[in-house]
């Protein structure tokens, strides 16, 4: 088995700033896993969640499948790419997934509203500072 941080990553990182970006991304990706295992103990009710905003979703529980397996496998294969510099392309697929569902998420169940104050967006914002976060992830991979 690798050992987490052994040598300097591509990028010349000292060893300080690869455990800073590996906390930074646990913190991150806890949300995602978290959610995740919430989804399956919660699914009738993710799925009620889901056909109420989408009355006429295609295969909800495929989709919530699918979700719940990007929320728990993504976080996963992005600490382990990180804490053993390893399977950074794998690391990446697994940011864009996340991104790409955050994206959809926020436009179905948090939509921005500008003729609303401020605190009825603030999951529109904060979504949005999460896809921020995302990024910025794989822009250190």
């Amino acid at each position: 088995m690798p050992e987490p941080f052994s040598n300097n990553d591509a990028q010349g990182d000292a060893p300080s700033d690869r455990l800073t970006r590996l906390i930074g991304a646990i913190l991150l990706c806890l949300m995602f896993f978290v959610s995740g295992i919430h989804k399956i103990l919660k699914f009738s009710s993710t799925k009620e969640s889901l056909l109420s905003k989408i009355p006429s979703w295609p295969l909800p529980r495929v989709s919530i499948a699918i979700v719940i397996m990007v929320e728990i496998l993504c976080p996963i294969l992005i600490i382990y790419s990180l804490l053993f510099d390893q399977i950074k392309t794998v690391a990446r697929a697994s940011l864009i997934a996340m991104i790409t569902f955050v994206v959809i998420v926020t436009c179905i169940y948090h939509p921005l509203d500008i003729k609303k104050k401020y605190m009825s967006n603030v999951a529109f914002f904060s979504n949005l500072s999460v896809t921020g976060g995302l990024l910025t992830l794989y822009s250190a991979l």
